[in-house]
Order: structure tokens, then C-alpha cells, then sequence
């Protein structure tokens, strides 16, 4: 069924509505996108960037133990050895709480890989291996064995500090490279949001300005001129004028503006009829007042 054997009243309703709907559908695509982008930060935010953070936390650790373990057998006064004993105690802590806290963070994250429990894994193995170690050189330097101390340093500490340096590194660039991965994502994920949005408010925009056309062009056609011009035409007979109205000539059939031609016509040839009526009673009239008129005949 064409749009134009629609009632204007069907048309009206048939427009708004698909303008609702595609309002509708680009509202519902827009808290699709909204809800999927806030999930990709919240995953990077709570897990990604988490463990980031925690791995970094950790390497820092590491170094702060070493760097207080060396500089405990480099100290002399006893003062100088409890600050670093002290130093290294707390970097040791804060060592094993950020692993803890990692090893945690990747069992409760909802994004993780064999890569990821693989490294860190690793980085579990060797710091089990030198945190002893490197505990063991404190030990020998409280005692006053710096010689044995920093032997213990040079032939154990250092490969097993450069293995764990080198782990974690690996788990941090590749934490690195995922959240780059992750932003590659998001970033392609919104350019497809953008398209898909914009597509939608074209096809609702081109919709629109399709239903308006049809509407206004089967409106004027119903109605065979604009309103503001056909008003003044219906004023116009109203008042009394019942001049030719040229445009009702050119007006589409059935339209209001060819019936008001039409009603012109006719009520223009029923008054001349009533006006030859009249002249005809007034002519007799006039005959019969004069005793002109032979009845007779008539």
C-alpha cells in the first residue's frame, strides 16, 4: 500500500513513530557503546593497570633491598648499620607484600592469560631463591663478616638479582604492551561507536526529512494549495466574492481547492438561474399591473 492512500492523520502517526524509533535505537546504540567503553576501563583500571602498578611496586622493592644490603656492608658506624638493617627489613616486606598482592590481583582478574601466570610465575621462582640470599648477606654483615658478605653478594646475589630484574621487566613489558593493546582496542572500538552513531542519526535524519516530504507533499496535494492560500480562498467566497478562482483550474482532483472551484461554479450558476427567475416574475408582474397581460393565452 502506497504512503499516499494513507488518511494524513495515518501519515502523521506513521512519521512520528519512526522518528521515535530511530530516536530509540540511536539512545539504545549510545548506552551500548557508553556501557562497553566503561567496562574496557573498568577491566584496565581494576586489573591491567592493577598489576601494572603492583609489578613496578615490586622491582622497586627489589632494588631498595639490594641497594640497603650493599650499603649495610659498606657501613661503619654502628649507627649507619641499624638505618640500613632497618632498610633493608622494610624493603624486604614491602617486597614480598607487592608479590602477595600481585599473585592476588591476577587470580581475581577476569582478562589474565597463560602469559601472565607464566611470568609471574617466574618472577615467584627466582625471589624465592634470592630473598633468602640476599637476607642471609644482612645476616653476615650484622655479624661484622663483610668479606663473607660481600663474596655471598658477588657469587650468588647478583645473578639471581639480574635474573629477577630481567622477569620482571619481562612481565612488565608485556603488562605494557596489553594495556597498549587494550587502548588499540578502545580507541577502535569508539572510531566503530562513532560510525555506527553517525550512520544511525544520518538514516534517522534522512528519514525524517523523507517522511516530512511525503507528508507535506500529500498534505498539499488533500488539500490542492498552501493553507494560508486556501484560507484566504474560502474568505474570499465567504465574503461574497464568487469571481472565477483561477488556481482551483490547475488544483488535483478531489482536492478542497477543486471542490471550492466546483462550489463556485455552481453556486455562480444557480444565482444567475435565481436571477433569471426573478426577471421573469418581475416581467409578468409588470404585464399584469398594465393589464397587458392576456391571461388567456397564458
Amino acid at each position: 500500500m502506497k504512503l499516499k492512500n494513507f488518511s494524513i492523520k495515518a501519515q502523521l502517526t506513521l512519521g512520528f513513530g519512526l522518528l521515535s524509533a530511530g530516536l530509540l535505537i540511536i539512545s539504545l546504540l549510545s548506552l551500548k557503546s557508553l556501557h562497553a567503553a566503561d567496562e574496557r576501563f573498568e577491566t584496565h583500571v581494576n586489573d591491567v593497570a592493577v598489576r601494572e602498578s603492583l609489578a613496578t611496586d615490586f622491582h622497586t622493592a627489589v632494588f631498595r633491598r639490594a641497594i640497603a644490603a650493599r650499603n649495610l656492608i659498606l657501613a661503619s658506624e654502628p649507627k649507619d648499620v641499624e638505618i640500613e638493617k632497618l632498610a633493608v627489613t622494610k624493603a624486604h616486606e614491602d617486597a614480598q607484600a607487592r608479590l602477595v598482592a600481585l599473585k592476588d590481583s591476577l587470580k581475581k582478574s577476569t582478562d589474565k592469560s597463560d602469559t601472565d601466570d607464566k611470568l609471574v610465575a617466574e618472577i615467584e621462582r627466582i625471589e624465592a631463591a634470592y630473598s633468602p640470599v640476599a637476607l642471609a648477606i644482612v645476616k653476615l654483615s650484622s655479624e661484622g663478616k663483610n668479606a663473607e658478605a660481600t663474596e655471598k653478594m658477588n657469587r650468588e646475589c647478583k645473578p639471581l638479582l639480574i635474573a629477577l630484574e630481567t622477569a620482571t621487566k619481562a612481565y612488565g613489558k608485556y603488562v605494557f604492551d596489553l594495556t597498549a593493546g587494550s587502548l588499540a582496542t578502545e580507541k577502535a572500538g569508539l572510531k566503530e561507536a562513532l560510525w555506527t552513531l553517525l550512520a544511525s542519526s544520518l538514516l534517522g535524519i534522512l528519514t525524517a526529512i523523507g517522511m516530512g516530504f511525503f507528508i507535506s507533499r500529500n498534505l498539499t496535494r488533500a488539500l490542492g494549495a498552501e493553507p494560508a492560500s486556501l484560507g484566504t480562498t474560502v474568505k474570499r467566497v465567504a465574503e461574497g466574492d464568487l469571481s472565477r478562482i483561477e488556481s482551483a483550474q490547475q488544483a488535483p482532483h478531489g482536492s478542497v481547492l477543486e471542490s471550492i472551484g466546483l462550489m463556485q461554479g455552481n453556486l455562480v450558476s444557480l444565482i444567475s438561474k435565481v436571477r433569471v427567475s426573478a426577471e421573469s416574475i418581475s416581467n409578468a408582474s409588470s404585464e399584469i399591473a398594465s393589464g397587458n397581460l392576456d391571461l388567456s393565452q397564458r
